[in-house]
């Protein structure tokens, strides 16, 4: 199941790998939009026009919820939470506020099984979840245990892209964001990398 399916491309693309696939969309327009370019490509993915996990079908065990907010992804968990148990996985590509949704999941049972950041026009995370307890540091809870723990390359680019911001700020802002900026120059050094 495919929420804020969009045009409905990656749940298109899911179809190889599941007999049935759902696109969710909440707003009409886009939901219209959906419906045309499903019966374009002739696919078998049904659309659904409902806010997030108001319900989920009973053959759904993965959820794919990519390209919003981490706020907003955290709302749609919270409001579809009765759901997650009958889930195996969820995929999610929060583009900020990364640490709610994970630590959502991770207060819930949910270990981060997979995941990497990519750069677009930002940084951001793909992170895929299943069942499973674990313990988590803040640096990943903030930013995802495995690319934390693999070092990602483009998770280093974000900190490093993050700490010459802050360097750059006036002298009066750097000291204002001082907490920040150790934080950040912490965390590139646990790396071992050279700031």
């Amino acid at each position: 199941m495919d929420v804020g399916s969009d045009r409905g491309d990656f749940a298109i693309a899911l179809e190889r790998f599941s007999k049935s696939v759902y696109a969710v969309e909440n707003k009409k327009g886009p939901y219209k939009a959906l419906v045309l370019n499903l019966e374009r490509h002739a696919s078998k993915v049904r659309p659904l026009l409902q806010d997030g996990l108001s319900t989920v079908p009973m053959d759904v065990d993965v959820v794919s919820i990519l390209g919003m907010g981490g706020r907003t992804m955290q709302d749609i968990l919270m409001r579809g939470e009765r759901y997650l148990s009958q889930l195996e996985f969820l995929l999610l590509s929060p583009q900020s506020e990364f640490e709610l949704p994970i630590r959502f999941l991770n207060e819930r049972g949910y270990r981060n099984s997979a995941g990497f950041y990519i750069h677009e026009t930002r940084h951001y995370p793909v992170l895929l979840f299943e069942n499973g307890e674990e313990e988590l540091n803040e640096d990943e809870l903030l930013f995802g245990p495995v690319p934390w723990r693999k070092r990602d390359v483009v998770l280093k680019e974000l900190l490093e892209e993050e700490l010459a911001r802050l360097l750059s700020l006036p002298e009066k802002a750097k000291q204002m964001r001082k907490t920040e900026i150790e934080a950040c120059t912490r965390r590139l050094l646990r790396w071992n990398y050279v700031v």
